[in-house]
């Protein structure tokens, strides 16, 4: 019955997006939020000017989405569900008790991009006249805000707020609307605004302190419920942060990974020489009234969740996809194998393991659940850690978790995985119903809780990407299988996302060795 009542759409998609996201009431920072961290500019790596790239850029491609003339994504030459691209502009999710709410705005009326630099939130239109501003205009306005900002000293940081837990920032929220009007105003202009902007006064150095400046920053310099927001260093250091609750990580990827590859061929660039007069940027007023101590709390909350976590970004260039595949190995399914080695190795035992597949083939399709610890792999990781056993027969333990991975994830992107059914079954018990032996075996709970919660993505124009653990003694694992290289982001809540990464990377090359023994790596 429930089928048929969602057989226009998906039976799953309120379901999920109601309990996975808007009904989460943790903070989004650190737990839901995904990010990107973007290899340096060939051309430029003047703030400014890459700031003013990824606008024009963001633009075009907005401008293909509203006009029904983007491409859509194919997997294995099939269309997949597009029905994500309309939340990547123009939108913002809103927090309300019990449950958050998304809203969006119309495309062709909101043209406006806003800025955060030095605590101080501006906008201005993108779209004069029905035209787009050119990449040297955008830097006009960029400008014109790091001299305001600079002018006017570090404002109060009120986007702070939306990175406190779910509940306390719906009712700060409902606090600031109550305080003026003119807060109704500036936040209706922050979340219909195209997309935000952060110019960050920090350099970081290292990739690590890069990824952890695009995964939370500073607070006060953030606005945390946008789907789309560019962090810019004052070194040209750059990403993206993106919120999670109505998209999943591929059309943000799709888009960046487009414009980036649009940048390094020379596109964008600020070559116009217009002198057109533009009305200057604004700066959106909050009239605060007592919340600075709110301010204050929430900023020292988030710092304290920021503090108990670590990360990592490993940078593996002894070999990447084109040599794996020599081992006549799935890339993806060498990754994983690798990943449970290392877990091992650390714990003396398999953990649950969560890779995220994707199932838009389907309408409305989110993903599925690639259980890729299984017992061939336990098999294999117990070979490896057991003295005397002969290189042949671990590299047969290898290939056949390796092909059991590989089956697992062709059935989940075909609908056919377990997780999502179950879910289903389980929220459609009523009370009083019979039991469900399944939901209330311990087994059934064990295998559920992620030690590991790893997902992939394949680009050469990023550093490394990444985001949260989803246990408190579990790890987040994003990664990379380039070409020629394999870069991987582990993160953990102080469980050690060093160390485990130094387990992944000794896992890899002790898989390349053993590899070694029939085809070359």
């Amino acid at each position: 019955e429930y089928m048929g009542a969602h057989s226009q759409s998906s039976w799953l998609i309120d379901w999920w997006n109601g309990l996975s996201y808007f009904g989460y009431r943790d903070s989004v920072v650190l737990n839901v939020s995904y990010c990107y961290l973007f290899k340096p500019d060939r051309f430029s790596m003047d703030p400014v000017s890459r700031a003013a790239k990824f606008i024009k850029g963001a633009l075009h491609y907005r401008d293909l989405i509203v006009r029904e003339q983007l491409a859509p994504e194919t997997m294995a030459g099939q269309p997949v569900d597009m029905s994500m691209y309309k939340f990547l502009f123009n939108s913002c999710r809103v927090p309300q008790c019990p449950v958050d709410q998304y809203v969006t705005y119309d495309p062709t009326y909101y043209h406006h991009v806003v800025v955060i630099c030095h605590q101080r939130l501006y906008c201005f239109e993108a779209l004069v006249d029905g035209q787009q501003l050119t990449t040297s205009q955008l830097e006009t306005q960029l400008r014109a805000i790091q001299n305001l900002s600079l002018g006017s000293g570090l404002g109060v940081g009120v986007g702070a707020l939306s990175g406190g837990d779910r509940d306390t920032w719906a009712a700060d929220r409902e606090a600031l609307l109550g305080v003026s009007e003119l807060n109704r105003v500036a936040l209706e202009r922050l979340e219909s605004a195209i997309l935000v902007v952060c110019l960050d006064s920090v350099s970081p150095q290292t990739p690590t302190e890069a990824f952890r400046e695009m995964w939370h920053g500073a607070s006060k310099n953030r606005f945390y419920d946008k789907p789309l927001q560019f962090i810019v260093g004052a070194n040209g250091e750059s990403g993206l942060l993106g919120e999670h609750g109505m998209m999943d990580g591929t059309p943000t990827f799709h888009f960046t990974n487009w414009l980036l590859q649009e940048l390094d061929a020379g596109h964008f660039q600020s070559t116009d020489t217009t002198k057109q007069p533009l009305a200057p940027p604004t700066e959106l007023i909050f009239q605060i009234g007592d919340m600075h101590q709110r301010i204050e709390a929430v900023s020292e909350q988030l710092q304290g969740s920021v503090d108990a976590h670590d990360a990592c970004v490993l940078k593996f260039a002894e070999f990447g996809k084109a040599a794996i595949k020599k081992c006549r190995v799935s890339p993806d399914a060498f990754c994983q194998m690798a990943f449970q080695l290392a877990y091992y190795r650390l714990t003396g035992q398999p953990g649950a393991t969560y890779e995220s597949c994707s199932t838009r083939n389907f309408l409305h399709g989110r993903t599925e659940t690639i259980r890729s610890c299984s017992v061939e792999s336990t098999a294999f990781c117990q070979a490896m850690q057991t003295p005397g056993v002969p290189g042949a027969d671990r590299l047969a333990l290898l290939k056949r978790a390796a092909l059991s991975q590989s089956a697992y994830a062709r059935d989940c992107g075909q609908g056919k995985g377990v997780d999502r059914h179950l879910l289903g079954l389980k929220l459609l018990r009523q009370e009083g119903d019979a039991p469900t032996p399944i939901f209330d075996d311990p087994a059934f709970g064990k295998s559920c809780y992620w030690y590991l919660s790893t997902s992939t993505i394949a680009s050469e124009y990023f550093q490394a990407w990444g985001f949260g653990p989803v246990v408190p003694e579990g790890y987040g694992v994003a990664y990379m299988c380039n070409a020629q290289e394999i870069s991987i982001t582990v993160t953990s809540r102080r469980a050690g996302a060093p160390a485990l990464a130094k387990a992944i990377k000794q896992a890899l090359l002790d898989l390349r060795q053993l590899c070694m023994s029939t085809s070359k790596l």
